[in-house]
């Protein structure tokens, strides 16, 4: 249980005056009391919210694994030349799901040159 009062308790105008130091002082030590249980509040949010953002991460991860796992395996199996039909030797294959990865742009202008062709 808080034992510290919820704001400035009238019992202590009563003891001393709103002038005295006593008082300021109480008024001071409670402003600081409320800033580091605001600051304390913050930091605990703020690591939630961390802990949900790196779960959010690792779940999205194990979702597309199989996807990823499937499309590896798919790769692995074709021979050179229908890799070189797709744009992609045998090296490129592990790197198929890196961030930012791009098909050469040989591949994509006949990927193109074939969807205006169809």
């Amino acid at each position: 249980m808080d034992s510290r009062p919820a704001r400035l308790d009238p019992a202590l105008w009563t003891s001393f005056g709103p002038d005295s130091t006593a008082f300021k002082l109480a008024a001071i030590h409670q402003e600081a009391r409320a800033l580091r249980d605001a600051e304390i509040a913050r930091r605990l949010t703020n690591g939630v919210r961390a802990i949900g953002r790196v779960l959010g991460v690792v779940g999205t991860a194990i979702a597309t694994w199989p996807t990823k796992r499937a499309t590896y395996q798919q790769l692995r199996q074709l021979n050179d030349r229908e890799l070189a039909d797709i744009g992609m030797v045998r090296g490129d294959i592990a790197r198929v799901f890196e961030p930012g990865y791009e098909l050469p742009a040989a591949a994509n202008s006949n990927r193109a040159g074939a969807d205006k062709a169809a």
